[in-house]
C-alpha cells in the first residue's frame, strides 16, 4: 500500500471525532476530578496528542504578532511622508531653474529672475516640521506644473486615507478630495452628529433615513446605529493606535500634518463634534493599543493603517481564544483562518465538532435514562395502597398511590 503526502491546502478533510474517542480523551481527567465540564474545558484548552488545542493556536497568534512588531519601523511612516514633501520641494526648485534657463529674451529672463528669487525665499522659509511644511505649501504658488501635480496628488491621497480610517468604505465622493467633493462628507458627518445628539437627548434617531442617503459610504452589513458606532469606534481606534505607537516626535508631526490637511473648517468642526459624541457614548476602546515596534522595514501611511487593522484583529482573536474553552462559539473561525491559515480553521472546526459530539452523546444518554424511568412507571394505577407483610401500615410506591389519594401517581 502506498501513501501520498502533500502540504495542507484546505481541501483535505479529516474524519469527524467519534464519541468513544472523545470520551477516551476525557476519561483520565474525568476519573481524577469527576467534573465533565471542567474536563471538556481542559481538553479544548490543551488539546490531545492528535488534536491541537486553543493554547497552541494562541501561541501561533502571539508569535505572528511578534513577527510583525519585529519587522517594521513605524516612525518610517512619518519619515516617508517627509521625503515625499521634500520631493515636491526639489521638483519645484528644479522647475524654477529650468524656467529661468528657458527665458528667451532679456526681459523674460529679468522677470523670471525676480519670480525665482521670491519663490526660493519662500521655499527657504518653510518650517522644518511636516505639518508646517504642508500648510505653507498649500498657500504656495507653484512655478513648476509637475511639482504642483505631485503636491495635489499627495494631499488628495493623504486626505482620503485620513477619512478612510474613520469611514472605511468611502469611495465615490472622495476620489478627488477637493472642496466641492468634501461637501457630501461634511453633510454626512453633520447628519451623523444629529443622530447621536438625538439619542443622547432621548429622541429616536432616523437611522434608516441616514443609511438611505449615505449607506454607500459605509461597508455592507451595518443594520443599526449601534453597529455603525461600533464600526466607527474600530476605525478611530486604528488611528489612535498608530499615533500611540509612534515616538513622541513623530506623533506630533503626524498630528500637525493631519490638522493641515483639512482646510474645510466646517468639516473639521463636525469631526471634532463627532469625536466628542463618540467619547461620551462609547468609552475609549481597548482596541486603542500601543504596539512596541522594533523592526527596520519602512511603511507607507496606507500600509501602516492596514497593519493597525491587522494587529487589532489579532488582539480580538486572542481575547476570543482565551475564553474559548468556556465559550467555544465566541471564537471567530473565519478570522482565525484569515490570520493563522487553513490549519487553524481546521483545528477550530474539529474542536467545535468535538463539543457537538459530546453534547449529542450526553443528550442521548439522558434520553435513554428518562425512557427507562418511564417504563418503570408503566404499571396501571389501582388506586389502592400496598400493605406491608404484617398487613398493618400502608406501603407507598413511587408508582402506586396511597389509599387516601384519588389522583394518578407521579413518576
Amino acid at each position: 500500500m502506498k501513501f501520498r503526502y502533500s502540504r495542507w491546502d484546505g481541501t483535505q478533510r479529516l474524519d469527524d471525532p467519534d464519541a468513544g474517542d472523545v470520551l477516551d480523551a476525557l476519561s483520565d481527567d474525568l476519573m481524577n476530578y469527576g467534573d465533565l465540564n471542567a474536563a471538556l474545558q481542559r481538553l479544548l484548552r490543551w488539546g490531545s496528542p492528535n488534536m491541537p488545542g486553543l493554547d497552541q493556536l494562541l501561541k501561533q497568534l502571539r508569535e505572528a504578532r511578534e513577527r510583525e512588531l519585529g519587522r517594521y519601523n513605524l516612525d518610517s511612516t512619518v519619515e516617508q511622508l517627509r521625503q515625499e514633501v521634500q520631493d515636491v520641494i526639489d521638483t519645484e526648485q528644479g522647475g524654477i531653474d529650468r524656467r529661468l534657463n528657458e527665458a528667451a529674451t532679456p526681459e523674460a529672463r529679468k522677470l523670471m529672475e525676480r519670480i525665482a528669487r521670491q519663490r526660493r525665499e519662500q521655499l527657504d522659509r518653510l518650517p522644518d516640521d511636516l505639518g508646517g511644511r504642508v500648510k505653507s505649501l498649500r498657500n504656495y504658488e507653484f512655478v513648476d506644473d509637475a511639482a504642483r501635480q505631485k503636491f495635489e496628488e499627495l494631499m488628495q491621497r493623504l486626505q482620503k486615507q485620513m477619512l478612510d480610517q474613520m469611514f472605511q468604505g468611502l469611495k465615490g465622493s472622495i476620489q478627488q478630495m477637493q472642496g466641492q467633493d468634501l461637501s457630501r462628507v461634511r453633510d454626512m458627518v453633520r447628519e451623523l452628529n444629529k443622530m447621536l445628539e438625538d439619542r443622547m437627548e432621548g429622541r429616536t434617531p432616523d437611522f434608516n433615513g441616514f443609511m438611505e442617503r449615505y449607506g454607500d459610504m459605509f461597508p455592507p452589513g451595518i443594520n443599526s446605529l449601534d453597529e455603525l458606532l461600533e464600526h466607527l469606534q474600530r476605525q478611530m481606534a486604528q488611528m489612535q493606535s498608530l499615533l500611540q505607537s509612534l515616538s513622541p516626535e513623530a506623533r506630533e508631526e503626524l498630528r500637525q500634518m493631519m490638522d493641515a490637511l483639512l482646510q474645510d473648517d466646517s468639516l473639521r468642526l463636525e469631526l471634532a463634534r463627532l469625536s466628542g459624541f463618540m467619547q461620551a457614548m462609547m468609552p475609549p476602546s481597548e482596541l486603542s493599543e500601543r504596539y512596541p515596534f522594533f523592526g527596520e522595514d519602512p511603511l507607507s501611511m496606507n500600509e501602516a493603517m492596514n497593519l493597525m487593522e491587522r494587529l487589532q484583529q489579532m488582539d480580538r482573536l486572542e481575547s476570543q481564544l482565551e475564553r474559548g474553552s468556556f465559550r467555544p462559539d465566541d471564537v471567530d473561525r473565519s478570522l482565525a483562518q484569515q490570520l493563522l491559515g487553513d490549519e487553524a480553521r481546521q483545528a477550530l472546526d474539529q474542536l467545535r465538532k468535538l463539543t457537538d459530539v459530546l453534547e449529542k452523546r450526553t443528550t442521548s444518554t439522558a434520553t435513554r435514562f428518562f425512557s427507562t424511568s418511564r417504563r418503570r412507571c408503566s404499571t396501571p394505577w389501582s388506586g389502592r395502597a400496598l400493605r406491608s407483610p404484617s398487613g398493618s401500615t400502608p406501603r407507598t410506591s413511587s408508582c402506586i398511590a396511597p389509599s387516601t389519594s384519588r389522583r394518578p401517581p407521579r413518576c
